[in-house]
């Protein structure tokens, strides 16, 4: 939960510290909510590798595995339907390169999928 600090033409920027604050874009900020309101939030990295937070519930965290569908294939990383809006994908090059090496598997459906974890 992250209270809402203020609001701007993107959103809400919600308190992440004294002086730091992540963006909830408008299109997820809760019916009626104003400053200082608590937001239950996930904050997941964008295309773009800045933090950014989401009103969805992931299906995957950092320490889980799953199969996943992917999606698409970017220079930064596989995407998959994970539960955030563009996809479960950290953009993050440091889990790009672990994504990238991860060891291939079949999945009980017979197709392939990578290990994600």
């Amino acid at each position: 939960m992250l209270p809402i600090r203020r609001f701007g033409a993107p959103g809400a920027f919600l308190a992440t510290g004294p002086r730091s604050e992540i963006l909830l874009l408008g299109s997820e900020i809760p019916e009626g909510a104003k400053e200082g309101d608590d937001v239950d939030v996930f904050v997941h990295l964008d295309s773009e590798a800045r933090p950014i937070a989401t009103t969805r519930a992931a299906k995957l965290e950092i320490g889980e595995v799953a199969f996943l569908a992917v999606t698409e294939c970017t220079r930064f990383a596989p995407s998959s339907t994970g539960g955030s809006r563009r996809s479960s994908s950290s953009h993050s090059p440091h889990v790009a390169r672990r994504r990238a090496s991860a060891s291939r598997m079949s999945s009980p459906t017979g197709k392939s999928s990578g290990l994600i974890a």
